[in-house]
């Protein structure tokens, strides 16, 4: 066990070939970052409970819109008055 040990820094060098001291790394880890951080604002926003409130009150109390692609029924009543 007394074999020849080589220091962490040197056994490490050879997972990373580029350093990641480079201004091009520090650039896209800062872009990447700041993109993180927006989703994960922009989830807690939206599922926020007063959003979510907003937008069932929205739904519930919006005009009702027919969809539907079918013939109106008419009813024949004589509506006139004699």
């Amino acid at each position: 066990m007394t074999g020849h040990v080589e220091p962490l820094q040197t056994r490490l060098a050879g997972l990373n070939p580029t350093p990641m001291q480079s201004p091009e790394h520090a650039f896209f880890l800062t872009v990447g970052l700041i993109c993180l951080i927006l989703a994960v604002a922009g989830v807690a926003y939206a599922l926020s409970p007063n959003l979510r409130e907003r937008r069932k009150r929205r739904r519930n109390y919006g005009p009702v819109i027919s969809r539907a692609r079918r013939p109106i029924v008419t009813l024949s009543v004589d509506t006139r008055k004699a």
